[in-house]
């Protein structure tokens, strides 16, 4: 693999775990806003939430869903050009629209779900675990060792 190569990964490999400390950042910090908003308190979040202070639940929360879309795009072209950029060839990057897919349904599944038995906060519980994984290094983690075995195996044969 050429130098070129390594550093491009190596930067990849550092965008995707720097997202991933500011989603966290940004999704504990509107919860803080949620939950003053919700309960009328005024617990401090970073001034770089100022400007959200004076937003209602209803806006807090809708910006959260805008935040997740936006998020789980990032990760996904992120991971996809990480798999591009590794592997070079297209079945494993097929792999990861096949991982998000998957747990998109997942995800939509049992939030409707929890509306249908009219329990909908376990069906967003359960909803976000699947949509967690997706603002996630977890499905190139899980797709890079898989990628390997293939090209092990290919070359068995």
């Amino acid at each position: 693999m050429a130098k070129r190569s390594k550093i491009q990964i190596s930067l990849l490999v550092a965008i995707l775990v720097l997202m991933g400390f500011f989603r966290e950042f940004m999704f504990k910090n509107i919860n803080v806003l949620l939950f003053n908003s919700l309960h009328k308190r005024d617990y401090k979040v970073p001034s770089f939430f100022d400007f959200m202070q004076h937003w209602s639940y209803y806006s807090l929360y809708t910006f959260k869903w805008v935040l997740t879309f936006l998020f789980c795009s990032l990760f996904f072209w992120n991971q996809w050009l990480l798999l591009k950029k590794i592997f070079g060839e297209k079945n494993i990057r097929i792999w990861l629209i096949y991982f998000y897919l998957i747990l998109l349904l997942l995800s939509i599944f049992a939030f409707a779900t929890g509306y249908l038995i009219h329990n909908p906060e376990e069906g967003y519980l359960f909803s976000r675990k699947f949509m967690g994984l997706l603002q996630s290094p977890v499905p190139v983690m899980f797709l890079i060792p898989v990628g390997i075995l293939k090209l092990k195996l290919e070359k068995r044969q």
